[in-house]
């Protein structure tokens, strides 16, 4: 009679806890292929003496075989899966395993399912386990108590030669080589090595290496990307509608080029099938998107340490949600066995990621586990993570400065984007939220408008009559330029111009966000929000949720900064009267 799958589950954890931890893992070998130069594919085709097994390796690989056997043969993961069967106890349990067997301590956390919305996803939770990295002599609890409040402990670490970077990819023994071509002949670069990769690997399905990584990956993103027709319509008069249908349809230029080499990649890896779709593509993108990080890498060159910026992905820490001002957060420093100088940098290259977090503020058994992704906007959020902060104080209005198509485009408007260009500036606007919290005055806050630099210095280009646009051209081409004063009555008419330039911008966008076109009114956006607040049992979906934060954030802005820009343009209309009476 075949065994349910809880009775598989526990048989193999009685074989994992009589393993002989000493001996050689096949296990291992077969999740470290990539780094130890085996061909994947041998390792699976080669017959293997039972008697080197110990019972670690044959738990873990009939694991293996029996998820293959429930989903029946090697197949890609594009076919979409129901959420009950897409995350499963087998699955938690096999990203466990692989993730100590590529030498990752995750004792102390679980990837679980959220349930704080229906649509949440997984999330880094806090196991028992984590009691045991707080557990300290009795006589050491006053010093950490009261010397060390914020002395950090280590709640799991993962090794950096099991991330997904350059160096990993092009150390792959089967595809390595062929990547290396892409990259030195130009057809991709860094970032797009990685979304490549994963393309690549997510078709391999169980024959891959991180199988069973990418089993717990989201099959659906649920950013604008993948927006249904109905779902955009959520997002209209956005600058991140247009940014979301700008960004796919690059995207579709880029695989019309990548295809091939995908196609190529996956023939060279014995897949079973080369057959590959933009959708998987596109997926990809939103996986590097929404997963990668920056971190430093060390290098020795000359008998030195050099740093650098590389990017990728750490598989199991990339299932930490967002939470703004997280006590928790990811490291490569003050990780087990790495050693820093005096200022702080590390003598030898670090070998591991680290989630750590105060160890006052350690969280309880159960607990999610979160980081701060750090000042995104929420079109930031949306766009590469699918998911928007309400009362986001980071958040940010663009307005595009309406520009006419090159071939239509005179002397003059041309200058004027030359002399944007040459001052690294672009024709849109970004006013954020921050800057409509007044500042404190003994009178209460002071509600002025108040602009970027930048944004003053793009309207005054834009405002520039002809004579001193060509003076501030000349300017750019002088080592020495002439000082350009303006006297008191020209300083004012400058300050009219941005000032109305300004108001105008921002009710044509008033007027796309709330008018015919848009999405409808704030008043009407905030009462479907505080209805939701309020509900109990089924709730709207989360795509849907989140461009409802996205766009009443972006009309609360919109109409704040137009209230004090009109108010300001009649204060200076005003004081232009006064000067000129006074002449």
């Amino acid at each position: 009679m075949a065994l349910g799958k809880f009775s598989v589950f526990r048989s193999i954890a009685a074989l994992l806890r009589s393993a002989d931890v000493a001996s050689a893992s096949l296990a291992r070998d077969y999740c470290t292929a990539s780094h130890t130069g085996v061909s994947r594919r041998t390792l699976q085709e080669t017959a293997v003496d039972w008697r080197y097994w110990t019972a670690s390796s044959a738990a873990t690989v009939t694991l293996i075989a029996w998820m293959q056997a429930q989903e029946g043969p090697a197949h890609c993961l594009t076919e979409p899966t129901k959420d009950e069967d897409h995350v499963t106890e087998k699955s938690s349990f096999m990203l466990r395993q692989w993730l100590d067997s590529v030498g990752a301590d995750v004792d102390a956390i679980d990837v679980q399912e959220c349930t704080e919305r229906p649509d949440a996803g997984l999330g880094v939770f806090a196991s028992r386990e984590v009691q045991k990295t707080l557990q300290v002599s009795w006589w050491k609890r006053p010093y950490y108590r009261f010397c060390k409040p914020n002395d950090g402990i280590v709640l799991a670490s993962f090794p950096l030669q099991a991330a997904i970077t350059r160096q990993t990819i092009l150390s792959d023994p089967v595809l390595g080589q062929t990547y290396k071509e892409l990259l030195d002949i130009g057809v991709i670069d860094e970032r797009m090595l990685i979304i490549l990769f994963l393309t690549i690997e997510r078709q391999l399905g169980v024959d891959s290496v991180w199988y069973p990584w990418l089993k717990l990956l989201p099959v659906k993103p649920q950013t604008p990307l993948f927006y249904s027709d109905i779902e955009m319509t959520e997002l209209r008069g956005t600058s991140l509608e247009h940014s979301a249908r700008l960004q796919k349809r690059g995207l579709a230029e880029q695989w019309k080029r990548l295809e091939p080499a995908c196609q190529d990649l996956l023939k060279k890896a014995g897949a079973s099938t080369t057959q590959v779709s933009f959708d998987d593509f596109m997926w990809a993108h939103a996986m590097f998107w929404s997963r990668s990080q920056s971190f430093p890498r060390w290098t020795q060159e000359a008998g030195e340490m050099v740093v650098s910026a590389e990017e990728g992905m750490v598989p199991g820490l990339d299932f930490c949600n967002h939470k703004e001002h997280s006590t928790a957060k990811w490291t490569i420093f003050g990780t087990p066995g790495l050693e820093v100088d005096e200022s702080g940098q590390p003598t030898a290259m670090p070998t591991q990621v680290a989630l750590v977090c105060p160890r006052q503020q350690a969280p309880a058994p159960g607990q999610e586990i979160t980081i701060d992704y750090g000042d995104k906007s929420n079109e930031q959020l949306l766009l590469n993570y699918g998911f928007a902060q309400p009362n986001n104080m980071n958040d940010v209005l663009t307005i595009m400065c309406p520009v006419s198509p090159p071939e239509d485009r005179d002397d003059i408007l041309t200058a004027r984007l030359n002399l944007l260009l040459s001052r690294g500036l672009m024709p849109r606007l970004f006013l954020p939220a921050k800057l409509l919290d007044g500042r404190p005055t003994r009178t209460g806050k002071d509600r002025s408008l108040r602009l970027p630099e930048e944004v003053e210095e793009i309207l005054k280009i834009f405002v520039m009559v002809p004579k001193q646009l060509r003076a501030e051209v000349v300017s750019e081409l002088d080592p020495e330029p002439a000082q350009n004063t303006l006297d008191a009555v020209e300083e004012s008419g400058e300050r009219m111009a941005v000032l109305t330039t300004l108001v105008g911008l921002l009710e044509l966008k008033h007027l796309q966000l709330e008018g015919e076109s848009g999405t409808g009114s704030l008043e009407a956006d905030m009462k479907l929000i505080e209805a939701e607040a309020n509900k109990e049992g089924d709730r709207i979906p989360d795509a849907k949720w989140a461009c409802l934060v996205y766009r009443s954030s972006q009309k609360r802005i919109a109409r704040e900064y137009l209230i004090r820009a009109r108010k300001e343009l009649a204060a200076e209309m005003n004081r232009m009267r006064a000067l000129q009476q006074s002449q």
